[in-house]
C-alpha cells in the first residue's frame, strides 16, 4: 500500500482463520500481523502485507509456512511435567 502502515486502519479488521489438521479449534490471526513498513521508491516508506497466494494446483501450496512476522506477534506458554516419562 502506498503509505506507511499506521495510515491504514481498515485492514486491522480482517483476519485469517487457521485450523490445523486434526484440531477442533482454530485461531484467527489479524491481517495486520503480516504488515510491515518498507522503503519504496524514493526512500518513502510504504506498507507491505507479506502473504503469498496459495495455488491449489501447485504442490508447494499444500503447506503453509509461518515466518518471523507471525511468531513475533504471539506468546507461547508451555508446561513441563518432569514426573512423566516422555517416551511413553
Amino acid at each position: 500500500m502506498p503509505e506507511e502502515c499506521s495510515a491504514y486502519t481498515a485492514f486491522e479488521d480482517y483476519t485469517f482463520k487457521f485450523k490445523f489438521v486434526g484440531a477442533d479449534n482454530y485461531i484467527r490471526v489479524p491481517l495486520a500481523t503480516f504488515a510491515q513498513n518498507v522503503k519504496g521508491s524514493g526512500g518513502v516508506a510504504v506498507c507491505n502485507i507479506d502473504i503469498t497466494y496459495l495455488d491449489p494446483l501447485a504442490t508447494q501450496s499444500n503447506n503453509i509456512i509461518f515466518g518471523g512476522l507471525f511468531f513475533q506477534e504471539f506468546f507461547g506458554e508451555f508446561t513441563n511435567s518432569y514426573n512423566v516419562d516422555p517416551v511413553t
